[in-house]
């Protein structure tokens, strides 16, 4: 570091350095200040001169007064002559009130949709419910609720679209059930439509596979009671008093395409060791003259029919291919049906892989009338149908695709998939049941 000390004057007293010090430190040294300069001493100022005497002001000689001018008369400025008064500007024609703008209409508040119209519920199985329904209103879809009777409110997935039918599984046997529904649209919904009560069928063995009483209030269907719901389009048959009072039944009538019982593993897509096909028929006077169809279900290979031929009721059953039973076929009499009469007709099928005796039974109003050999059905994808064929089926040994239209009233027709006895079949017969 260099350290310079100055004086007032600004000159350099003394200088001090280079010195290294730390990052802090401190230096003490003297001065041998000079002695200071004398000051000049100033020179004497000159005396000032006398001030000379002020001369005399002289006396202002007296200005003498100008004579008046003549003031000239003022000539009198002309008149202007008056401008014109201007002609005044139309008052301008006040512009029109503006129409006042439409008060907008308020926007309606959006409206719960209108529920369906119509519903019906029955149960298929032992474990199923079968919920249709009907609306005429265009909704986004439905709510479907199953309410246990005294217990838990099952709630199902939406159904969106037009989907009118569900099968709701998992359903309790012996239980109890109503199911309600309501439509549903831009986040609202109607009220609920409630059914009534349904109690799902325990399986005892007994309760028929598929049962079509005909009792039905719509005439164009025929719903199925059993535990394996085929409901049936009768839309083309017409509906007639039933054999009980205040029952209907089905009475097919003139030229007609019979009516289509659809696939079912109790009867062709599965093999059939047992079955028992019942119900009741009441012929018409012109069946004595015509070869027509009452029940088939398989094909020419495998299968069993019913036919009214000329009023004598024969019943056959066969499985032909020769790598499963060669079965080449057996046909039961069951008589002569009386005109314009109910009788009960129930055939039963029991059978395994192997031709049997009594394999193929045929009662009449309760009572066996004809047996004979049989073996079980492998399954098959020929359709069933009652009234008519409706793919093919054998007749007198030969395939047959069309017999004559069946004359005919029927009632109560039910399949099993069990061989019942001969007491079972009478106890369907009797009047009682």
């Amino acid at each position: 570091f260099f350290i310079t000390v100055h004086n007032s004057s600004g000159n350099d007293i003394v200088q001090f350095g280079p010195t290294v010090f730390p990052e802090m430190g401190d230096a003490r040294f003297g001065l041998s200040l000079p002695a200071p300069e004398p000051e000049p001493t100033p020179e004497p100022e000159p005396e000032p001169e006398p001030t000379p005497e002020p001369e005399p002001t002289p006396e202002p000689e007296p200005t003498p007064e100008p004579e008046p001018e003549p003031t000239p008369e003022p000539e009198p400025e002309p008149t202007p002559e008056p401008e014109p008064t201007p002609e005044p500007e139309p008052t301008p024609e006040p512009e029109p009130t503006p129409e006042p703008e439409p008060t907008p209409e308020p926007e309606p508040e959006p409206v719960a949709p209108v529920g369906p119209e119509w519903m019906s519920v029955q149960a298929v199985d032992a474990t199923t419910l079968l919920v249709e329904w009907s609306s005429t209103e265009e909704v986004e879809g439905f709510e479907i609720e199953i309410l246990e009777d005294g217990g838990d409110v099952l709630v199902m997935d939406p159904f969106t679209g037009t989907t009118f039918e569900a099968l709701i599984s998992g359903m309790v046997p012996g239980a109890s059930y109503h199911v309600r529904i309501r439509s549903t649209l831009g986040g609202l919904a109607s009220d609920w439509l409630v059914s009534e009560l349904v109690t799902i069928p325990e399986d005892d063995g007994y309760t028929p596979a598929h049962y079509w009483d005909f009792d039905d209030e719509d005439p164009t269907i025929a719903f199925d009671a059993g535990l394996s719901a085929l409901d049936l389009d009768t839309t083309s048959h017409t509906r007639v008093d039933g054999i009980d009072d205040g029952t209907t039944a089905i009475q097919l009538t003139g030229e007609h395409s019979g009516v289509r019982i659809p696939d079912s593993e109790c009867l062709n897509t599965g093999d059939v060791s047992e079955l028992t096909i019942s119900f009741w028929i009441k012929p018409d006077a012109v069946s004595d003259r015509l070869n027509s169809l009452v029940y088939e279900q398989g094909g020419y290979w495998r299968g069993l029919n019913i036919i009214l031929a000329n009023g004598w009721l024969k019943a056959s059953g066969w499985n032909r291919p020769s790598k499963e039973s060669d079965w080449a076929g057996t046909t039961l009499d069951g008589g002569k049906l009386a005109i314009g009469e109910w009788t009960h007709v129930a055939l039963v099928l029991s059978g395994t892989e192997t031709v049997q005796d009594n394999g193929l039974t045929l009662y009449i109003n309760g009572v066996a009338v004809a047996s004979g050999p049989a073996s079980k059905l492998w399954a098959q994808n020929d359709d069933n149908g009652i009234g008519q064929v409706k793919k093919s089926t054998s007749y007198k040994g030969r395939q047959v695709r069309k017999l004559d239209s069946l004359q005919a009233t029927l009632d109560d027709f039910a399949i099993w998939c069990i061989a019942l006895t001969d007491e079972e079949i009478q106890s369907i017969y009797s009047p009682s049941n």
